[in-house]
């Protein structure tokens, strides 16, 4: 079995249970891409800290936003992504973040 297969599958029980309210289930989706999409984020802010903020309101939102999700739309890290750059553009409108 291949690890791509592996993770799809580990993913998507994560996301089911997301979408049932299950923190522990976000809690492994956090562990499963914060490092990715906080690498992500440090190309747009260059500070860590300011990363560091825009990873968590990324996460917020996902986790409020969590039923808007539909899981055969699109894959999930694609909308965690779309997540963290409406924060940073967010932050640039408010003037606390720099477009690069």
């Amino acid at each position: 079995m291949n690890t791509t297969s592996i993770i799809d599958i580990s993913e998507a029980k994560m996301v089911s249970g997301m979408l049932n309210n299950d923190k522990d289930c976000f809690s492994g989706i956090y562990d499963m891409y914060a490092a990715r999409l906080l690498g992500m984020i440090m190309k747009w802010v260059k500070e860590d800290k300011k990363a560091e903020i825009l990873l968590h309101n990324a996460f917020v939102k996902a986790w409020h936003d969590r039923r808007l999700f539909e899981p055969s739309s699109g894959a999930f890290y694609n909308w965690l992504c779309s997540h963290a750059r409406f924060c940073f553009h967010e932050d640039v409108a408010c003037g606390i973040s720099k477009e690069v």
